[in-house]
C-alpha cells in the first residue's frame, strides 16, 4: 500500500496476516511516540537506503533498564546496549564499565588517524598517524623488548641507537620517578631527584672503556677492599691494570701526567694532603723520551719532595739526582752496602767486617779484621820526595813519635802554628809558609832563633801597614815608610842613601833626625820666577830653635849662579838671621829672609835676576 503523504496509526500496526511482514520505506523519516516498549515484538527487516535513527543522549539521560535497548550516548560519543543489567558499548573494545578501552577518535567525525588506549578512564598510550607510540607514564614490560630496526627515534631525531653489543643515546635519557627495576621488580638504579645515582647492586661494565667529564666520588665506611681490580685471566703475562693516561694533544717537558693523593683530615678539621705521588714527563721526544716520578710526605706542616726517580736515576733528600742513587743527607744502614760511595762516610763498622779486597799498609795485609803491627817502612830514597809531618792529638805505641803539643793544625784558616819559637840549622825558605793577609807577605807572631841563614824572596812588611816594609833586591835594599822610600843601600853604587830614590835622582823626605831628634836634618828645592818670592823651607817653631841654612841658586840663563849660608834663631814671635860665606857667579839672584808664619819658621827667598832660577836649600836644626 503506498502512502504519499503521512500515515497514522493510533492503536497499532500489525503488518501481515500473522503478524509477520515487511514495512518498506522511501526516503522519509520514520518517526513514533510509542512507548519504549511498543516495538518490542516487531520483527523483520528496516530496508532502504535510508537510515534508522535510535534514541540519542548523555549517560544521565538513559531510560529505565531493558534488555535490548540500543542508543548513541553523546557523553562518551559512542553507540551503547543494554544487556544482563549493564549498559555496554557497541562497536570498538570497551569494558562492560566502559572505562578501559580503544578509542579511534575522541569526538566522532575528529578523525585524528590516532588509537587512544585507556585504563581505568585514564589514557595511558596512543598510536598516531605516524606510528609514534607515546605514553602518559611510566611503561613496564614483563618481557623482552625487540626493536627490529637500529634506532629509537623521538620528534627531534633518533634517540637511541641499538646495535648487537652497544645502545647509543644521543639526548637526554629522562626517569620520572625514582627507581629503575628488573624483571624481578629489583631496583637496580635509584635517583634522589638532586643529580645522585646511587647502585644498591653491582656495577659490571662489559665494553672497553667509560668516559666521565668530571670526578668520581666513592664514599664507604669499610675500611679495606674499598677499590679491587680483579683479573681471571689464567695467562702468565696478563694482569690487572690501573692506567693513569693524560692523553694531551700538545704534550710538553714538565706535564705533570698523573696525580694520586692520600687526604685526611687534620685538627682543624681541613683536609690534608699527607702524602703525594706525581709523575712528569721531563723529554717528550719520540725515542729520548723520559720520566720522573716523585714521593712527596708531609713534614711539620709542609709537603716535600723525599725520593725521585728520574730517568734512571733514583734521588733521596734530592729532586735532581746525579748518580744511580744520591742522598742528600745522611744514610744509614744496618746491613751491608755495595758498591763506589762518594762522599763522607761516618759511623762503625762490625769488628769482623771484612774489606772486599785487602789492602798493604807499610809492607803489611790489611783487610780490617784485625789490628795493624807495622814493621820497618822503607821510604825510596829519590830526588823529588815529599815528606810530611804527622800530627796526633794522641798516640800510643808503635805511632810515635809525635808532634809536640805547642805545634798544632787549624783546618779552618789552614794555618800551622808554632807556639813558642822556631829554631832551624838550615835555610827556612819564605815561600814554605802561608800569609796571615792572604796575599804575598808573611807574618811570624813569636821570636824565630837562626842558627842558619833566613833567605827571603819578597818583602818584609809590617802587618798593620803595607807602606812599611824592608825590600830586597840584587844587590839593594830600601827602607820604605808612608809609600816614601827612606833609605837605601846599594852594594852596586857603594852609596848609601837617605831619602833618595835613586841614586842619580835626590828626593829628600821632610825630616831626618839625629840623636833623639836634638838634631835634625831637612832639604828643599823649588822653581821661583823672576820677581816671585816664596818659602824654601819650613820649619815647626815648636820642635826647632836654631839652624844653619845653606842656599843654591841658578839662573835659568845667563850662567848666573851664587851660593850663601845663612845663620837663624827665633823667640817664637821674631826670627833673627845673619848671611855670610857668600859667592856670586855673574849677577846675584836671590835675597833671603827669615818670619814666623802660624806655627812655623818660614825661609823664604826673593828672585831678583830677571829670569827663573832653580833655588835649593838645607838646613841643619837644632832643638828647642
Amino acid at each position: 500500500m503506498p502512502v504519499r503523504s503521512d500515515f497514522r496509526v493510533k492503536n497499532g500496526l500489525i503488518v501481515g496476516s500473522s503478524g509477520v511482514g515487511s514495512i518498506t520505506g522511501g526516503i522519509g523519516t520514520f518517526n513514533t511516540s510509542l512507548s519504549t516498549t511498543s516495538l518490542s515484538s516487531v520483527s523483520g527487516n528496516f530496508t532502504g537506503v535510508g537510515g534508522l535513527r535510535v534514541p540519542v543522549g548523555t549517560t544521565a539521560q538513559r531510560p529505565p533498564s531493558t534488555d535490548g535497548f540500543i542508543r548513541l550516548n553523546t557523553s562518551l560519543s559512542q553507540f551503547e546496549g543494554y544487556a544482563n543489567s549493564t549498559w555496554t558499548g557497541l562497536g570498538g573494545v570497551i569494558d562492560v564499565n566502559q572505562d578501559t578501552k580503544i578509542l579511534p577518535e575522541l569526538t566522532p567525525g575528529g578523525n585524528q588517524d590516532t588509537l587512544y588506549f585507556y585504563t581505568g578512564g585514564t589514557e595511558r598510550l596512543r598510536i598516531t598517524s605516524a606510528g609514534v607510540l607515546s605514553a602518559a607514564s611510566d611503561v613496564t614490560l614483563a618481557g623482552d623488548l625487540t626493536v627490529q630496526g637500529n634506532d629509537i627515534k623521538s620528534s627531534g631525531g633518533t634517540a637511541i641507537t641499538l646495535s648487537t653489543t652497544d645502545v647509543s643515546i644521543g639526548g637526554d635519557l629522562t626517569v620520572t620517578g625514582n627507581d629503575v627495576k628488573d624483571s624481578g621488580a629489583n631496583t637496580v638504579l635509584t635517583f634522589d631527584g638532586s643529580g645522585n645515582v646511587s647502585l644498591p647492586g653491582n656495577l659490571t661494565v662489559t665494553g672497553t672503556h667509560t668516559t666521565l667529564n668530571t670526578s668520581v666520588t666513592s664514599t664507604t665506611t669499610a675500611t679495606e677492599n674499598n677499590f679491587v681490580i680483579t683479573s681471571t685471566d689464567d695467562g702468565a703475562s696478563a694482569s690487572p691494570d690501573l692506567k693513569l693516561w693524560r692523553n694531551s694533544a700538545s704534550p710538553a717537558d714538565n706535564d705533570e701526567i698523573g696525580n694520586i693523593f692520600f687526604t685526611g683530615t687534620n685538627s682543624a678539621a681541613a683536609a690534608t694532603n699527607y702524602a703525594h705521588i706525581l709523575g712528569q714527563i721531563t723529554d717528550v721526544t719520540n725515542g729520548t723520551e723520559d720520566g720522573r716520578l716523585t714521593f712527596k710526605t708531609m713534614s711539620a706542616g709542609t709537603l716535600s719532595d723525599r725520593l725521585t726517580i728520574n730517568s734512571g736515576s733514583v734521588g733521596i733528600g734530592t729532586t735532581n739526582p746525579n748518580n744511580t742513587l744520591t742522598v742528600a743527607g745522611t744514610l744509614s744502614a744496618s746491613g751491608q752496602i755495595t758498591g763506589n760511595i762518594t762522599g763522607e762516610v761516618t759511623g762503625n763498622a762490625a769488628t769482623a767486617t771484612a774489606l772486599e779486597t785487602a789492602r798493604n799498609i807499610g809492607g803489611v795485609s790489611f783487610d780490617g779484621t784485625a789490628a795493624i803491627v807495622p814493621t820497618t817502612i822503607v821510604v825510596a830514597d829519590t830526588t823529588n820526595t815529599k815528606a810530611y809531618l804527622g800530627m796526633f792529638e794522641s798516640a800510643t805505641g808503635d805511632l810515635l813519635p809525635k808532634t809536640d803539643a805547642n805545634i798544632f793544625y787549624n783546618a779552618s784558616t789552614s794555618r800551622l802554628t808554632v807556639d813558642g819559637s822556631l829554631s832551624a840549622s838550615g835555610i827556612i825558605y819564605a815561600d814554605a809558609f802561608n800569609s796571615v793577609t792572604g796575599g804575598s807577605t808573611i807574618d811570624f807572631n813569636d821570636d824565630i832563633d837562626l842558627a842558619g841563614t833566613l833567605t827571603l824572596s819578597d818583602d818584609i812588611v809590617h802587618s798593620g801597614d803595607t807602606d812599611t816594609k824592608l825590600s830586597f833586591t840584587t844587590d839593594l835594599i830600601t827602607l820604605s815608610a808612608a809609600g816614601s822610600s827612606l833609605v837605601r843601600v846599594d852594594g852596586t853604587n857603594n852609596v848609601v842613601g837617605i831619602g833618595t830614590v835613586s841614586t842619580a835622582s835626590p828626593s829628600i823626605p821632610t825630616v831626618v833626625e839625629f840623636n833623639n831628634n836634638t838634631t835634625a836634618y831637612k832639604a828643599a828645592s823649588a822653581t821661583i820666577t823672576t820677581g816671585a818670592s816664596a818659602a824654601l823651607l819650613t820649619i815647626p817653631t815648636a820642635t826647632y830653635r836654631s839652624g844653619k841654612v845653606v842656599l843654591q841658586a841658578i839662573a835659568a840663563s845667563g850662567g848666573h849662579m851664587d851660593v850663601t849660608e845663612l845663620l837663624y834663631i827665633h823667640n817664637g814671635t821674631s826670627v833673627y838671621t845673619t848671611e855670610y860665606g857668600t859667592i856670586h857667579v855673574g849677577d846675584a839672584i836671590g835675597t833671603y829672609t827669615g818670619e814666623i808664619v802660624g806655627s812655623n819658621v818660614e825661609i823664604r827667598v826673593a828672585n831678583g835676576v830677571g829670569v827663573t832660577a832653580e833655588f835649593v836649600g838645607s838646613v841643619t836644626m837644632l832643638s828647642v
